[in-house]
């Protein structure tokens, strides 16, 4: 189970807020897990409080052998096993090592499912000079930028803003 050269990393949603928990309960079973956390500012009351935030919400990793995958799926709080196709989705060691890295920068991150961007969607600007206005994803444009209509002004206007600085509004 621990350092077994056949082990690959695979990817598990979790319940809401049970990242943590059942990273914990997996490392105390053997297994090698892994939830990428960034420490970041929070505000409680008047102060500012630094916490481990989870950055990709409801996934947890694990380093496991394909035996091992049902006995993970039945632990409490794991929802299912990402999967491509009929096969859980391998995660590269090189894609976890990445996660490491950003999750100890100091750099703010913006974490968006790829999927959730889609044209027509409500977004928010999360940075910049219309941070906080609201408006709808117009436009998907090639370079990776988008076209925002800001309606909060009752005007459609349009402007190229980087995705990484938008947010999908539920």
């Amino acid at each position: 189970m621990l350092n077994d050269v056949f082990s690959q990393w695979v990817a598990f949603v979790t319940r809401p807020r049970a990242e943590k928990k059942i990273c914990e309960r997996l490392r105390n079973k053997g297994y090698i897990v892994y939830v990428p956390l960034q420490r970041q500012p929070r505000k409680s009351g008047n102060t500012k409080v630094w916490r481990d935030m989870v950055l990709i919400p409801s996934y947890v990793f694990a380093k496991i052998q394909k035996k091992d995958l049902f006995h993970i799926h039945a632990e409490e709080g794991v929802a299912y096993v990402v999967k491509c196709g009929e096969e859980p989705s391998i995660i590269h060691e090189e894609e976890i090592n990445t996660l490491k890295l950003l999750a100890d920068s100091k750099e703010k991150l913006w974490i968006h499912n790829m999927e959730s961007l889609k044209k027509g969607c409500r977004v928010r600007v999360l940075a910049g000079l219309f941070e906080g206005q609201e408006g709808y994803l117009i436009s998907d444009c090639k370079e990776g930028n988008f076209a925002v209509k800001i309606d909060s002004i009752r005007y459609m206007i349009s402007l190229n803003i980087d995705k990484e600085l938008l947010e999908v509004i539920e």
